[in-house]
């Protein structure tokens, strides 16, 4: 197993999902995108809900049967594509918060921070 610290963005409602279970789960064809900066993993963080838009900071598990690839995607040049047939645990360590037309981030550390931070 190789512990990573990666990016990813979704939405509020995703974020408590990944805190409740600990992990993350790949798509439906067992791929997670992250990024390398939290800059890039923005653009995909975007919350209508809570018209705000989030990108964490993960711990993330890859085990031995996992693979890793980096590419570079538009929008996203540090793009990390791990491909899983299991959910990754995963730790959220960082919430970067952005408003409509911000350019200032909110970092909102600490699972008890995030958690109260998305359920208002």
């Amino acid at each position: 197993m190789k512990i990573y610290e990666l990016y990813h963005g979704t939405d509020g409602d995703s974020i408590l999902s990944i805190i409740r279970e600990a992990s993350m789960r790949p798509n439906a064809e067992h791929k997670i995108f992250f990024s390398e900066r939290s800059d890039d993993a923005l653009q995909h963080g975007g919350d209508l809900k809570r018209k705000l838009t989030f990108a964490l900071k993960a711990q993330v598990t890859l085990p031995s049967t996992a693979s890793l690839e980096r590419a570079t995607k538009p929008g996203n040049p540090l793009t990390v594509i791990v491909t899983s047939s299991t959910r990754l645990p995963t730790t959220i360590l960082e919430l970067y918060v952005r408003t409509p037309h911000q350019q200032h981030l909110q970092v909102v550390k600490g699972l008890a921070a995030i958690k109260t931070f998305l359920s208002h």
